[in-house]
């Protein structure tokens, strides 16, 4: 986490890169700064012309945005981000969503999922999984969006089956995200859980 701090402290402060803007909201969101990231997240999104198509990185900006609006205790601001979400993906009530399009099903399960939709966000998330089977690179993050959601609802013992298999593979979550990410908290307590990070910390993989 400090080194991650040190390194982005290296860039530009009025960076208004959608990357650095990402990547520094995420920063601010493992360190529980909830409305820093809100603000890194809306400074990115805000640049969402209406009318116009929406990019799945700024998808996956909406998607942080809404959690971080949610734990800094502005709940319907929130909502109307996950809204927004569920708007641009399926604008329709015809429109579906294209196996294509990578990892908008699994920003699209994370809004659901933000709206307590259980039901939609589990069928988008193992959806997910399904359409990158055999993509290598997409299929890591549809699977670590599916144990967000599962322990988000308090399916603890299908997250952590998910988690203990995605800290095997390539572009899988990593130690770093289990130690830190907010999204992780229902898991916390489940002796399980603290033994993955005690496992990979033994192996010398906990960077």
């Amino acid at each position: 986490m400090d080194e991650a701090a040190e390194q982005l402290a290296r860039l530009p402060k009025d960076s208004s890169d959608g990357y650095t803007l990402l990547v520094r909201g995420f920063q601010a969101m493992n360190e529980r700064q909830f409305d820093a990231a809100v603000s890194l997240f809306e400074q990115k999104t805000g640049t969402i012309k209406a009318g116009q198509p929406v990019s799945t990185s700024n998808i996956l900006a909406l998607d942080f945005q809404g959690y971080c609006q949610e734990w800094a205790g502005r709940p319907n601001e929130s909502r109307a981000t996950f809204e927004r979400i569920v708007q641009a993906i399926l604008p329709t009530p015809n429109s579906v969503v294209s196996p294509e399009s990578r990892g908008t099903r699994s920003f699209l399960a994370l809004a659901y999922a933000g709206l307590g939709d259980k039901e939609n966000a589990l069928k988008q998330a193992r959806q997910a999984v399904i359409d990158y089977e055999n993509d290598a690179v997409v299929r890591p993050g549809a699977e670590h969006s599916l144990a967000r959601i599962q322990a988000r609802f308090g399916d603890v013992d299908s997250a952590m089956d998910v988690l203990s298999h995605s800290l095997e593979v390539p572009g899988g979550v990593t130690p770093g995200d289990l130690r830190f990410s907010p999204f992780w908290d229902p898991l916390r307590k489940d002796p399980r859980y603290q033994q993955l990070l005690v496992g990979k910390e033994k192996l010398g993989l906990n960077k």
